[in-house]
């Protein structure tokens, strides 16, 4: 979560909102791969969340 801390701290600082378009995209997709890179995990942990099957959950 090293990432997320790193984004609300740039946050904070107003660099978000002064970042160009070609940036955000590019935080924002690495940002997209690494949940995706991670989906059967998050899919596990909703599933115990919700108490659905592994199936319904991802």
């Amino acid at each position: 979560m090293k990432v997320t801390r790193r984004a609300l701290k740039r946050d904070r600082e107003k660099e978000w909102a002064s970042a160009s378009g070609v940036h955000r995209v590019k935080y924002l997709r690495a940002i997209a791969a690494k949940v995706t890179k991670k989906k059967d995990k998050f899919a596990k942990l909703e599933a115990i969340d919700c108490g659905k099957p592994l199936d319904e959950a991802a």
